[in-house]
């Protein structure tokens, strides 16, 4: 019997290990108007900062005004192999909400205004992921912005505002959508709806079992080699 707890504590130790090795592949991403000053959005949130994901760590400055593709750093600030690409041109724009102040405003008083833009993250390794579109126009502004992920659980969703004010709002300040991926990338595209869109940031977070789904895991995993030593 202890023989048998040791082999199933062994498997969930290396399933779990395996779960938090994609911590690597999770992404903060600051679309900044680096001319801006801070209460008009320049400058990114600070790693404590964890946003409508509530994923803290290392925030990406992503030049507003176009400068993909470039590899991102992680949450721990290391380089990866991961390649975010888009616009190489474009307009940066800030506008100093009140409501807003510290990681909000970096992240939201800020970002890139366009008509119609696609995003790419490349590299990544295959598996469930969870990503946070970060859409709103800080001057309260009521739009229709449509962000479409193809592939997605729900590919087409909207992003209306207005902005609530140092919160986030799930179809007001951002979009959620989950995505499985296969070929190690997928693309993003948002339109402008009522007037021009408006990109302040994503985080895209690496899918981790629940600790329950990990035991399960492992001890299926047992449960079939005990079935072959059996046979």
């Amino acid at each position: 019997m202890k023989r048998c707890v040791a082999r199933l504590s062994m498997f969930a130790s290396l399933a779990i290990g395996l779960a938090g090795a994609s911590v690597a592949q999770s992404f903060n991403i600051d679309a900044d108007n680096e001319f801006a000053p801070p209460e008009l959005g320049g400058g990114v949130p600070d790693d404590s900062f964890g946003a409508a994901a509530n994923q803290k760590g290392h925030w990406v400055k992503y030049d507003a005004s176009g400068n993909a593709p470039f590899a991102l750093r992680g949450l721990d600030g290391e380089l990866t192999n991961v390649i975010f690409s888009g616009p190489t041109a474009g307009i940066a724009n800030g506008f100093n909400n009140p409501e807003n102040t510290r990681g909000f405003a970096a992240l939201l008083n800020d970002g890139r205004t366009f008509g119609n833009d696609t995003w790419t993250f490349s590299g990544l390794k295959n598996g469930p992921y969870r990503l946070f579109s970060y859409a709103a126009r800080p001057s309260n502004i009521v739009t229709n912005t449509r962000v479409f992920v193809p592939g997605a659980v729900i590919e087409e969703l909207f992003v209306t505002g207005p902005m609530p004010g140092n919160a986030f709002e799930i179809g007001k300040t951002h979009s959620i959508h989950d995505i499985v991926v296969n070929a190690g990338r997928f693309s993003i595209t948002i339109t402008e709806g009522q007037s021009s869109a408006y990109l302040n940031g994503f985080q895209l977070v690496a899918v981790v079992p629940e600790p329950a789904s990990v035991i399960a895991l492992s001890l299926g995993i047992w449960v079939g080699m005990r079935r072959r030593r059996t046979r």
